[in-house]
């Protein structure tokens, strides 16, 4: 009987096709692309299943897609939303 063997839901070409839509968005002007890099991190969450709260675990198993995933948060202008 042949075993059944699982592959990988996300694949490494859409861990790149993330990053090519994240340098596009760096391009675009405010207001707008803030609201396209809040739209990627949704997606990001949503493919890789990434948790609401931090989880170490998690981030050393999914290294490169939380290394995207704050990289697109950090270039977010949240300026006039979070009272400092």
């Amino acid at each position: 009987m042949k075993t059944k063997t699982t592959t990988k839901i996300t694949q490494p070409s859409t861990l790149v096709r993330f990053y090519d839509r994240y340098t596009q968005i760096l391009e675009t002007k405010e207001p707008t692309r803030t609201m396209r890099l809040t739209n990627l991190m949704d997606d990001l969450e949503q493919v890789y299943f990434i948790p609401m709260r931090r989880n170490k675990m998690f981030g050393q198993i999914n290294t490169r897609a939380m290394h995207l995933y704050w990289a697109v948060s950090r270039a977010r202008n949240l300026e006039g939303i979070i009272d400092e």
